[in-house]
């Protein structure tokens, strides 16, 4: 395709996946055989696992294509296809396991182009829901390992009760996991890499346990990195809220119907999801006003191109998440 027959540029939506895990809930729909859903993978630029393009006449274009055919007209001049952030769906029956990710100096040395920091943003949890984060007290990697050798990593973890818009950034290196009765959204480097340390000593429908990683855990720990946590209550319910933790850039909006939130391009492309359905007005490349309805949970990138958009609530007040990565 030339580029003088390229498609304009619009607000993109793209196919989800969802994912089924040992540890899934019941909101992302019924089981796979007999394995529930955890994850629902919103947005995905990683090779092999790509979401296409799901409107317009770019269907079926998938992020990597996008980013070679528009360039910066689609991520801006700083941006590449890496900068697409891998965004999911988490909902959780049962903790994950105890888990690390790479950092970026890490994931370089095992060949990799970037590690696996993430961010989450919590939608529901029990009221006995807790996520495990950091240790208790600082532990070198040799003192990890005595931990695990002895089987007393459980008391070692930091926990922590979320609630609904709490903010957890989570920096590659650093020990984590979700516990069970939570729903989030989690935005993160495009890497799918985890070590796992410990998985609760439980085992699958045929009797197996999960693989363990341990000596690639132990080189990914990272004793100095560690988990920030921003409540709901510390400015979350204010708006917009900007968070800034590399490499990402969150912002939240409360959105209300009749009241559109208008926005400016400020030359790189940016990515949006409302938790309730919204109303997408845009100024096109050719100056014509174009509208769209933006449906809940579905992330939207918008274009490095257009000049501006807005978003408005259709029926009731809700919130709009606004992320980048690495721009």
């Amino acid at each position: 395709m030339t580029v003088s027959k390229l498609p304009a540029l619009y607000p993109l939506l793209f196919e989800m996946e969802n994912v089924p895990r040992i540890w899934g809930g019941a909101n992302l729909g019924s089981p796979v055989e007999g394995v529930p859903l955890g994850e629902r993978w919103l947005l995905s630029s990683l090779p092999e696992k790509e979401t296409p393009v799901a409107n317009g006449p770019l269907a079926g274009t998938r992020p990597s294509e996008l980013a070679e055919l528009y360039g910066a007209t689609l991520l801006g001049k700083e941006g590449s296809w890496v900068n697409i952030p891998l965004v999911k769906w988490i909902d959780t029956r049962l903790p994950l396991s105890i888990q690390v990710h790479p950092n970026d100096e890490m994931a370089r040395r095992m060949g990799e182009s970037h590690g696996k920091t993430e961010m989450w943003y919590c939608l529901t949890s029990a009221p006995e829901a807790k996520i495990y984060v950091d240790t208790r007290k600082h532990l070198s990697q040799e003192e990890l390992r005595e931990v695990i050798e002895t089987h007393q990593l459980e008391d070692a973890l930091g926990v922590y009760t979320p609630r609904y818009g709490d903010i957890i950034y989570v920096p590659g290196g650093v020990l984590h996991s979700i516990g069970g009765g939570i729903q989030l959204i989690e935005i993160q480097q495009p890497s799918d890499t985890t070590y796992r340390l410990y998985d609760w000593e439980r085992t699958d429908a045929n009797g197996q346990k999960r693989p363990l990683q341990l000596e690639l855990a132990y080189q990914a720990y990272d004793p100095k990195a560690r988990v920030k946590i921003v409540p709901a209550g510390e400015g979350w319910t204010d708006s917009p809220l900007r968070l800034q933790e590399p490499p990402f850039s969150v912002a939240n909006y409360e959105l209300e119907p009749t009241q559109p939130q208008r926005f400016t391009q400020s030359g790189a492309c940016r990515f949006y999801l409302a938790l309730q359905p919204v109303t997408l007005g845009w100024t096109a490349p050719n100056g014509a006003e174009q509208q769209m309805l933006l449906p809940a949970m579905r992330p939207v990138l918008i274009p490095a191109i257009l000049p501006s958009y807005a978003f408005c609530a259709e029926r009731e007040r809700t919130l709009l998440l606004e992320f980048s990565m690495g721009l």
